[in-house]
């Protein structure tokens, strides 16, 4: 189940159901986030933060550019530009940079449904990005986070473990035996800590940067 499928907009049984809920809002977190929006009619501009492609990401997830109004599509580059100057991020839509044959497009995202349905100037930060610190560079035009990674680029994230984290964030191999399935071997990275979010000391460096951008994007 992932929530961020779960909102209505673009939401559809035949798509949606096996990681966007049983039907749209029909899990209590998402249904209270949506119910907060919508008594709130003040709201201007919202920020869902995520983990871990180091870019920043709008509207829309399941369609292209051209769906979005030309001044609204000003107001974005915009708002990419002041972004960019505070957390190195780029701005790019969704449908574009993550559709991908192995991540086809995501419907019942969060900042789809409020930018489409109120008008609210929506984005996802995706903090943190493990390949471009080791210095990986993105494919041409595409952020999704979870390629493929080559023996070299592995090599080069794990240098840059053994130089930064002291070498703690990998798990040397080692046998194991499991009741089921017999000897095997566990190990290789503590994905979580340093992949899928920021290593703790990296943590504060990321939040310091991306919170300086939430606070002039409230005044944007």
């Amino acid at each position: 189940m992932n929530m961020n499928r779960n909102y209505p907009d673009g939401w559809n049984i035949q798509t949606s159901v096996l990681e966007g809920g049983e039907y749209p809002l029909s899990e209590p977190e998402t249904d209270a986030v949506a119910h907060f929006i919508m008594a709130h009619k003040n709201i201007g501009t919202l920020n869902d933060l995520h983990t871990n492609a180091g870019v920043l990401i709008r509207p829309y997830s399941y369609q292209d550019d051209t769906n979005i109004p030309n001044l609204d599509m000003e107001i974005y580059k915009q708002f990419g530009e002041m972004g960019k100057a505070e957390t190195g991020y780029d701005l790019v839509g969704v449908y574009e940079a993550f559709a991908t044959p192995n991540a086809p497009a995501r419907r019942g995202c969060l900042d789809d449904w409020t930018y489409e349905n109120y008008g609210i100037l929506s984005l996802t930060t995706e903090l943190w990005d493990l390949s471009a610190k080791a210095g990986i560079g993105k494919e041409e035009g595409n952020y999704y986070p979870d390629q493929y990674k080559t023996e070299e680029e592995e090599l080069t994230m794990l240098k840059w473990n053994d130089a930064h984290l002291k070498g703690k964030n990998f798990i040397r191999w080692k046998a194991f035996e499991h009741p089921q399935l017999g000897e095997v071997e566990i190990g290789g990275w503590n994905w979580k800590y340093t992949a899928k979010n920021p290593p703790i000391p990296y943590l504060e460096e990321e939040c310091e940067k991306v919170s300086r951008m939430l606070i002039k994007q409230i005044n944007f």
